[in-house]
């Protein structure tokens, strides 16, 4: 249910001796009343005996289950996938008494089709009788919850845009929706806004619809806080009335609170039909006041009247808040700048990354579309899902710099901003900290305080420093393996040596380290320089995005995968659109046994940077999605989750050939794994198991859990078991894996397994806990089960 319920009240005026009985009463019994209007809908209470309940797991036709959303008056609503399309979907499924109150629904949004309407997928009915209906899952929060944080008036009027437009497409089909409020409005984690819930709306014929606001029944149905007069009286409806709620939502988004702060619903209903609302100064004062008169017929006619009257200055329309840099062109080449290609508009990415209304596509995403045929900028935008990109020029001579850049809105090409600077080598940074200045003024960005410390906080004091940084991740950009990596290293002392005070070269530095120390075998010491260069980045910046975002892996590796969890989890609250932390959630959810978790983490990092990189690849392994593991897996020198991948759908042959193929290219560690997988295709039992005997290739848990299985289809039961009792040791919560894994068929009758079992699954009761209470159930949308539920799913 939400905190605004619909209701039902019996037709007929609100008498002020009404109005006064019913005040004594709520007086007398506060909390009598507060949970009768939190729970009456309809008339009738929320807790239904007719409801089906529908656990984690279930299918309903081709769509798995994966926990409840919410529950209404009149159903629930749960998150689910569509096994055949592999995407995540809502599922609303009514109370049986509400059926035809779902179909209405569903006939309605079937005649709807708008970018900010929900979108209708699929219906059906169960065995009982009840129906559902499959909608789009949208990852974000309602109005409501949004609006618990102060927010811009200029975001605010954008949100507020978007509603209306999906009010004029609902009003032009003929459809009032007769619910309008905040908690049927969601508002995606990218900001893009979407109405829902027709289930009261009211569909007629004519180019004005006209609707009573009374049932069949006699009962004015809606939401009290949000009625017109005309509602409240029962009189005919059309879409100003839709009109006078959204100036109600537009007032709270404006001015902060209701224009009718009252105690109870019935002195609500007196107040909106005899006092004025509490006064306020402010953008759209004005279109406030007229959606909120009393008489309809002093309203705007329609939400296109409306619209117009917002678009005069046009403060947010013209703001994007998705953005992508794309490597600038080299006019003349120079192996001195050259780096600078790639290199200035990643250090700007990662720049303008650290403010939360700004959705910043990463470098790699960047780099990977302006290498394809696609040069139009607008088609690039489609393809990557910005708003606006970035573009520039670098012609170099001698020791100077001729730097223009372009700032071009996607949807109609238009010019926002065009900068032209010169500097030298030695300025670069000056001349990054100029860009990213005029990009955000350019975008009419409103910054938080933090931001603002942000931008003006890592600010490179060393020229020469910065260059090595630049260099650094340039390589890294260029490739991600091992030779780039240990080069960056090198190239990060440098930068920190010569600038030990910029806090970006040492979390850059950290990830190098911890890569090198993880990937080449005697080279663990670089986990503790890891560990110090990621604590000095801390020291320096606290709330350095580069830091958190890549301090995960080593927090993971080293044992440490709840604490990172719960790291992220609370970073989020403040950092919402970045994809980055969500990768690393990927990661630690699966660390931490929630594979529910991280795969809602992977989808919505994905809608954030659609073509952001994730670890997804090995939680589908675990949940026994085998092609999809393979799907998604970074690369196919991966040999410890593609050969047991493969194994797992019956293609050892070609398991074989793929790792004999790329053994040359893998790292030194990945190719004991590889050498001992192939030696278990070959059924080579004693020569698989003595190429693991060794020091292990990767001393980190989810190898050492992958190690344990491949040791029990070795045929080395108490190896297999020391290498699973190591994985939770080091924090790698794996129940579900321990229970559906099919090479550990061998180990299931032990009593040493048992054992195991039993300290994985308090492991998993304690991660369950600590997800729900940092707030991971709210932020990700879905609703974890217990362990039993989740094991036999």
């Amino acid at each position: 249910g939400t905190s605004e319920p619909a209701v039902c009240v019996r037709h007929g005026t609100v008498s002020r001796r009404r109005k006064r009985a019913v005040n004594g009463a709520a007086r007398r019994d506060r909390g009598r009343r507060r949970r009768i209007e939190s729970v009456t809908m309809f008339g009738h209470s929320t807790v239904s005996e007719t409801r089906t309940t529908v656990l984690p797991g279930r299918r309903i036709g081709p769509y798995r289950i994966a926990g409840l959303l919410g529950e209404g008056g009149m159903g629930a609503v749960y998150r689910a996938v569509d096994t055949r399309l592999d995407r995540s979907v809502a599922i609303k499924i009514s109370d049986q008494r509400y059926t035809a109150r779902l179909e209405q629904e569903v006939r309605t949004i079937a005649a709807l089709n708008h970018p900010h309407i929900c979108t209708l997928y699929d219906v059906g009915s169960l065995p009982d009788g009840t129906a559902y209906m499959v909608t789009e899952l949208i990852e974000g929060e309602t109005l409501r919850e949004w609006l618990r944080q102060p927010r811009p008036a200029e975001r605010s009027i954008e949100i507020a845009r978007q509603v209306l437009e999906a009010l004029r497409a609902a009003h032009q089909a003929g459809i009032v929706h007769r619910d309008l409020k905040p908690a049927n409005i969601m508002v995606r984690f990218d900001g893009y806004a979407k109405v829902l819930d027709f289930g009261l709306a009211k569909h007629t014929s004519g180019a004005v619809p006209r609707q009573s606001g009374i049932s069949a029944s006699g009962q004015i149905v809606g939401t009290v806080a949000y009625m017109s007069p005309e509602q409240i009286l029962g009189q005919e409806l059309d879409g100003r009335s839709d009109l006078f709620a959204f100036g109600i939502i537009l007032y709270e988004m404006l001015a902060g609170r209701h224009p009718w702060p009252r105690e109870s619903s019935v002195d609500t209903m007196h107040a909106i039909l005899h006092d004025e609302p509490v006064p306020f100064e402010g953008p759209l004062s004005g279109v406030v006041e007229r959606l909120l008169r009393r008489n309809r017929e002093e309203r705007y006619e329609s939400a296109e009247a409306v619209l117009e009257s917002m678009a005069c200055p046009e403060p947010a329309r013209s703001a994007p808040t998705r953005l992508m840099v794309l490597p600038f062109r080299i006019l003349r080449a120079d192996a001195s700048s050259d780096f600078l290609s790639v290199s200035l508009p990643d250090a700007i990415t990662t720049s303008l990354a650290e403010i939360d209304s700004l959705v910043v596509r990463s470098t790699m995403t960047a780099a990977h579309l302006a290498a394809s045929e696609t040069q139009d900028l607008r088609s690039l935008g489609e393809q990557a899902q910005v708003d606006a990109i970035v573009t520039g020029t670098i012609l170099s001579s001698g020791d100077r710099l001729r730097v223009n850049t372009q700032l071009v809105r996607v949807t109609d090409g238009r010019l926002l901003w065009s900068n032209a600077s010169d500097a030298s080598l030695n300025d670069v940074f000056q001349l990054q900290d100029e860009l990213v200045n005029r990009i955000v003024q350019s975008l009419a960005l409103p910054l938080t305080d933090r931001e603002r410390r942000a931008l003006n906080r890592d600010v490179p004091a060393n020229a020469a420093g910065y260059e090595f940084y630049l260099r650094a991740n340039q390589l890294i950009n260029t490739g991600y393996n091992l030779r780039n990596m240990t080069l960056a290293r090198d190239l990060y002392i440098q930068s920190v040596d010569a600038d030990p005070q910029y806090a970006p070269a040492w979390a850059c530095l950290g990830r190098a380290y911890r890569y090198v120390g993880k990937f080449v075998a005697g080279e663990r010491h670089n986990l503790q320089l890891a560990e110090n260069a990621f604590q000095k980045a801390f020291q320096l910046n606290s709330e350095l995005a580069l830091a958190h975002n890549f301090y995960t892996g080593l927090e993971a590796d080293s044992g440490r995968s709840l604490q990172a969890m719960e790291r992220l989890l609370r970073r989020a609250q403040t950092h919402q659109h970045d994809p980055h932390l969500l990768t690393g959630l990927v990661q630690a959810c699966r660390y931490c046994g929630l594979l529910e978790a991280s795969v809602a983490a992977h989808e919505r990092a994905r809608q954030l940077d659609p073509y952001v990189r994730t670890s997804v690849a090995y939680t589908y392994f675990h949940l026994g999605q085998f092609q999809r593991a393979l799907d998604h897996c970074p690369a196919p020198t991966d040999a410890i989750l593609i050969a047991p991948s493969l194994d797992a759908l019956g293609r050892q042959k070609e398991a074989l050939t793929l790792l004999r193929e790329n053994e040359p290219h893998m790292a030194e560690g990945v190719r004991v794994s590889a050498a001992a997988y192939e030696a278990y295709f070959e059924g080579r039992y004693d020569d698989g198991a003595e190429a693991l005997e060794g020091p292990p290739a990767f001393d980190d848990p989810e190898a050492h859990f992958f190690y344990g299985c491949l040791m029990a289809k070795l045929q080395r039961p108490e190896r297999a078991l020391e290498y699973l009792s190591l994985a939770l040791d080091q924090g790698y919560r794996c129940r579900h894996a321990l229970l559906n894994d099919r090479w550990l068929e061998s180990l299931r009758s032990r009593s040493e397994f048992l054992d195991l079992l039993a300290r994985a699954a308090a492991l998993d009761v304690e991660a369950r806990q600590a997800f729900a209470d940092s707030g991971g159930e709210r932020l990700l949308g879905i609703t974890l089960g217990d362990a039993v539920a989740v094991a036999a799913s």
